[in-house]
């Protein structure tokens, strides 16, 4: 599984208390992973148009699958089985039998004995477009700290 996490770490000023920073952070971090997980599906709409349309769900299972408050980190992946290739390329080769076969978006029928899927990054760029929101978010936690 590929994923981020996203290390928020706030130095509340000595008139916060711990507490409400915590519960502040924590929401906060719910939206960042949550932020983090509709860009990394945007780019994977514009960088593979075939997942774009969702025809194999490669959308659908990007998910925010961990949210620890306490350690205020979050993790966002995808159990798609292509997903680490798409993020990190791949060199694709047979398991059983002497060659690969698929067909091209035209239809035609491929045979090959190798096949070299570049990087196509979704979530690496998703968490680096984060950072001015998270950066909203972390000034924000502290303003709402200090009205609670």
């Amino acid at each position: 599984m590929i994923g981020f996490e996203a290390d928020i770490t706030f130095r509340p000023e000595k008139l916060i208390s711990e507490s409400r920073v915590r519960g502040a952070a924590g929401e906060a971090l719910n939206r960042v992973a949550e932020y983090v997980r509709d860009k990394a599906r945007e780019n994977i709409r514009s960088k593979m148009p075939g997942a774009g349309g969702n025809e194999d769900g490669f959308t659908d299972r990007l998910r925010v699958v961990d949210v620890d408050e306490s350690a205020l980190t979050a993790l966002v992946a995808t159990d798609h089985p292509g997903g680490r290739a798409q993020e990190l390329g791949a060199d694709i080769v047979p398991v059983k039998g002497k060659a690969l076969r698929f067909f091209l978006p035209d239809g035609e029928l491929v045979f090959a004995k190798e096949v070299h899927l570049p990087p196509r990054p979704y979530l690496g760029p998703a968490v680096e477009a984060s950072s001015g929101f998270v950066r909203d978010e972390q000034i924000g936690v502290l303003e709402r700290a200090r009205t609670i």
